[in-house]
Parts: C-alpha cells; sequence; structure tokens
C-alpha cells in the first residue's frame, strides 16, 4: 500500500517537473529518449511590442532533478500554427541538448532566434520590416519559405542574417526585397547548403568553408556580393560590384599562372635556339653545305 502511494506521489511529482524543466511552455509529452514541448502561446509572457520566448533546455542547475526523475533527456521545442500579428518575437535556447521546430506560422513584426542547440524553421510567413531578421543556431535550416521585407521608408534599412556554428541549410527559400537597402549575411563556420534558393538584396555576403548550391540557385546584389569559401557545383551570381574568394579557386590560377610561365619559358628558350642555329647556318657558305 505504501509502495502504491509513493508511485502515486513520484507520477505526480514527475508531471510538475517535466513541465519546470521545459519552462512552462505548453503541453509536453514523453518517448523513450526525448521530451516534446508543444509551445502553447497562452503560456508565453506577453509584453505590448517584443515577446521573449525561454526554450532553456535542462539548466545545469536542474541535471540532478531531472535524472531523479528519469526525464534527463533531449527535449524539442515544437512551434506549430502560431500566429504572432502585433509583436516582434525573439526565441532563446539554451539547452545543446534541445532542438527547436518552428513550423507554419506568421512573424508580422519579424523574428529572432539564438540557440546553442539545433533549430528548424519551416513553411513560416516572416515579415522583416522594422526589426532586423535573425536567427543563429549551432545548425540552422531554413525549408520552404518566401521572406518579405516591406520597409520601404527613406533612409531606413534593415538586415537579415541566417548563421550557424556548424551547417547552414537553406532550401526552396525566396528573400526579394523591395527594400533597396536591405542587407542579407549568411555564414557559417563549416558548410552552406543552398537548394533551390533565390536571394535578391542591395548588399549580399557569404561566408563558409564550403558553399554548396544545388537546383540553380541565385544571389542578385543590386550593389555588392561577397562570397568567401570553397564554391561547389553551380551558383549564379550577378552584381555590379563582386568580391570571390576561394582558396580553390585561387590554388587553380595559382597553378595555370605556373603553367603559362613554364610554357613562355619554353617557347624563350625554343626562340633563343632557333636564332642561334640561323646564325650558325648564315656563317656557313653554300659551297660548304654542298660539299657535305
Amino acid at each position: 500500500m505504501i509502495k502504491k502511494i509513493k508511485l502515486v506521489i513520484f507520477n505526480v511529482l514527475r508531471h510538475y517537473v517535466k513541465n519546470y524543466i521545459t519552462g512552462n511552455l505548453g503541453k509536453v509529452e514523453e518517448e523513450d529518449e526525448y521530451l516534446v514541448c508543444y509551445v502553447n502561446k497562452r503560456k508565453i509572457k506577453s509584453n505590448k511590442f517584443i515577446q521573449y520566448i525561454y526554450c532553456q533546455g535542462i539548466k545545469e542547475s536542474d541535471k540532478e532533478l531531472a535524472k531523479s526523475y528519469k526525464l534527463y533527456k533531449k527535449i524539442y521545442y515544437i512551434f506549430e500554427n502560431l500566429k504572432f500579428n502585433n509583436s516582434y518575437v525573439t526565441i532563446f535556447g539554451y539547452g545543446s541538448n534541445s532542438e527547436i521546430i518552428i513550423k507554419n506560422c506568421k512573424f508580422n513584426y519579424g523574428l529572432s532566434v539564438k540557440t546553442v542547440g539545433k533549430c528548424v524553421v519551416d513553411s513560416c510567413f516572416i515579415e522583416s520590416s522594422y526589426y532586423d531578421l535573425t536567427l543563429h543556431a549551432r545548425n540552422l535550416t531554413l525549408k520552404n519559405m518566401d521572406i518579405n521585407n516591406t520597409l520601404k521608408y527613406a533612409g531606413c534599412s534593415s538586415q537579415i542574417s541566417f548563421s550557424a556554428d556548424e551547417n547552414l541549410i537553406i532550401e526552396n527559400c525566396i528573400i526579394d526585397s523591395p527594400n533597396e537597402k536591405i542587407k542579407v549575411f549568411l555564414t557559417s563556420l563549416k558548410k552552406i547548403s543552398l537548394i533551390n534558393v533565390k536571394i535578391i538584396a542591395h548588399t549580399i555576403k557569404c561566408k563558409a568553408n564550403k558553399i554548396v548550391s544545388f537546383n540553380h540557385s541565385l544571389f542578385k546584389a543590386k550593389d555588392k556580393l561577397e562570397v568567401d569559401g570553397e564554391i561547389l557545383n553551380n551558383l549564379t551570381m550577378i552584381s555590379p560590384i563582386m568580391k570571390v574568394k576561394d582558396d580553390v579557386i585561387d590554388t587553380k590560377i595559382q597553378l595555370i599562372d605556373i603553367l603559362k610561365n613554364i610554357r613562355d619559358k619554353c617557347i624563350s628558350i625554343n626562340k633563343g635556339k632557333i636564332i642561334e642555329y640561323e646564325k650558325k647556318l648564315n656563317n656557313i657558305s653554300v659551297k660548304k653545305v654542298l660539299k657535305k
């Protein structure tokens, strides 16, 4: 009897601990290897202009608590079918063992994500207007989006920045801004993968060790385009001012220059020998040549 009571108490407390360690953001479902937190907009602390959402993961101070209730697992935070009409949304992710998935959501005043874990943004409407659009994660994936920028006021400019500590993947996305001063920055410490991507902006800067392009991806800058990294496959680049730094291309260019120098030296040596032989022939009389 006592064991049953203890088990009931344990399960009740475990339910509260489950919500606590995920940040009390919504319904939590449990699988063998992970927890899934379905973020509920009503659970988010509201602010008139900016909403801060903390996907804290399991904090260092809560590790032992989570382990004692057998809840020390990876956490998925799911934002799905949510609409943010009147405020700029900032999402923070603090747990390296957590992943943020944002799907079919609408952000009318922009979005910022900063997480040390993985983040996937899929089929969302994001309007970057008064604020910059900034998404950063250890691994960041953007899919199936048409990102709008409607800031048209004279003298105003804004920035779209997608960055990853490891890999940045952009798939089936369009950024085509009517704002003449929009700047787009793509950064990864390892690799950027572009799959059917079209980016048209005032300034575009892309930097990674490797930049892989599929399905005719396009960068079109109205003012300046800078690409720093090894470009694999075809990437169409259009800009009045273009700066491309590719170590592989640079090495190829250096090799071509070396081969050109070798060719020129060979031509020079051969010309010298021909001229020398002509001089010898000119110094030999016709009679001597005929006698031979």
